[in-house]
């Protein structure tokens, strides 16, 4: 019984110095791997340790700094002609001639090419025959209105003889009233005989009747020829004789001068209707509207043109425009005359022109915006369509600068700015604070607000960094 006893005691005495070894074991194995250190030197070990005990985050700190905003913006756009010219054919016609080609220069006024339209030439024709009779008969009729004031002429110097001739045969019945008195009173001193005084009686009446007859005749030939006349078509006697007699003339050739006047009115018509045709047919010489370069050519001799058809276009290309556009964000910062530099790769030519137009409303689909530069082609080296490169330089002060990367988020405001955050280190701890994006470019991002050079902030932040948290 002893014996078991001392062999179960010396069994658990040797247990518990293997367990013993163990523990010493791990121990040492511990001190070595202290000692050496896995991938960590001593120091780093000491450090994380160190912050893990403290809960400290390591960031990857910049600090910001002041550049100026990127100067130049590049652009591509296309080459366009100064001005078009479509050359349209006023009316129909077959294309009798045509004296240029795709490619050559024209001068302003310079024929182009020749239509034929026969109705119109034989409209022409009878345009001119209309002419020359209605002239006839304006000359017809100014001959005949001649005539007629000659004819008042006659009729005013013959009423002037009547009138003479009516005033001697006054006088004469007159004297014969005269001498009959004289004749009545020798009868009753019984100087003559009673048939002679009759006879001198019958001689009178004679005279008086004579003197009647010619009155009416001289109011007949004055009608028309009287003051009452003239009042009763609207014209008051002129008391100058002559003048009156030119009232006289126009009143008795109203008929003649109404017929020269239809004649002319039909004249004037017939020079209008005239000139109309040969202006029609003028058109059918076609003549260059300025001075520049045949791009298109419709159509080919024979063929049949309808009014108001294209057949030419005309550029002048002495002076292109250089097209291109900008985005939104950019447009501020340019204006008309601003400097552009505008290079033609094709061509390898640079030119520096000014901007001369900026289009006012932002195009629908892109935002962009379109601008012109006008740029001179004497040698017309450049043609509508090639591909440009317009370098725009831009004038800017110097602001914050940050890398993108350093940004959190990025939201666009009412005002058209763009919102942002990043992390800014302050005392030891990260502060979220709002910036204002003025521009970006390769990687680095410009902040109009928020920032100040010399500011230290995160790059590059974890997603698991929270605002007050403790980093080095």
């Amino acid at each position: 019984m002893k014996l078991l006893v001392n062999k179960f005691l010396f069994s658990k005495f040797l247990l518990k110095n293997k367990v013993l070894c163990v523990v010493f074991f791990l121990i040492f194995l511990c001190s070595i791997l202290l000692l050496v250190g896995f991938t960590l030197d001593g120091e780093e070990q000491q450090k994380a340790l160190e912050s893990k005990e403290k809960n400290i985050s390591t960031v990857e700190k910049f600090e910001v700094y002041s550049s100026k905003l990127l100067q130049d913006i590049s652009s591509f756009g296309t080459i366009y002609y100064s001005e078009k010219n479509d050359v349209t054919v006023q009316v129909e016609g077959i294309l009798k001639k045509l004296y240029v080609k795709e490619g050559d220069r024209v001068y302003s006024g310079q024929i182009l090419a020749e239509m034929e339209n026969l109705q119109l030439q034989i409209q022409g024709q009878q345009g001119e025959s209309a002419l020359k009779s209605a002239q006839a008969e304006v000359n017809l009729a100014k001959t005949r209105l001649e005539e007629g004031r000659l004819a008042v002429e006659g009729n005013l110097l013959n009423l002037e003889k009547l009138e003479l001739q009516l005033q001697q045969q006054r006088l004469e019945l007159e004297e014969a009233e005269l001498e009959l008195q004289n004749q009545g009173e020798l009868l009753a001193l019984g100087g003559i005989t009673a048939a002679a005084y009759r006879s001198q009686e019958v001689a009178l009446e004679g005279k008086k009747a004579a003197f009647k007859i010619a009155l009416k005749e001289y109011e007949r030939q004055a009608l028309g020829f009287r003051n009452q006349d003239l009042l009763e078509n609207g014209i008051m006697p002129d008391e100058n004789p002559e003048t009156r007699r030119q009232q006289l003339v126009s009143l008795n050739t109203r008929s003649l001068q109404a017929a020269l006047d239809s004649a002319l009115a039909n004249l004037d018509s017939a020079e209008k209707n005239l000139q109309s045709i040969n202006e029609a047919l003028s058109h059918l010489v076609i003549r260059s509207p300025k001075e520049g370069i045949v791009a298109v050519n419709y159509f080919e001799q024979g063929e049949f043109l309808s009014g108001k058809e294209k057949l030419l276009t005309v550029m002048d290309i002495d002076e292109v425009h250089a097209v291109f556009s900008i985005q939104e964000q950019d447009i501020g910062y340019f204006s008309v005359g601003s400097p552009v530099e505008v290079e033609v790769p094709s061509l390898g030519v640079r030119i520096k022109a000014p901007i001369k137009e900026i289009s006012p409303v932002a195009d629908s689909q892109s935002g962009n915006f379109t601008l012109k530069s006008y740029l001179k082609n004497e040698n017309r080296e450049m043609k509508p369509g090639m591909f440009v490169k317009c370098i725009l330089p831009r004038e800017s002060s110097s602001f914050p600068t940050i890398p993108e990367s350093a940004l959190v988020g990025e939201n666009k405001i009412e005002n058209k700015q763009w919102m942002g955050e990043v992390f800014i280190i302050h005392q030891g701890r990260v502060v979220k604070k709002d910036v204002e994006v003025l521009g970006k470019s390769d990687g680095m991002i410009w902040i109009s607000e928020g920032l100040q050079a010399g500011d230290l902030i995160v790059d590059n932040p974890s997603p698991f960094l929270k605002e007050g948290q403790d980093v080095n």
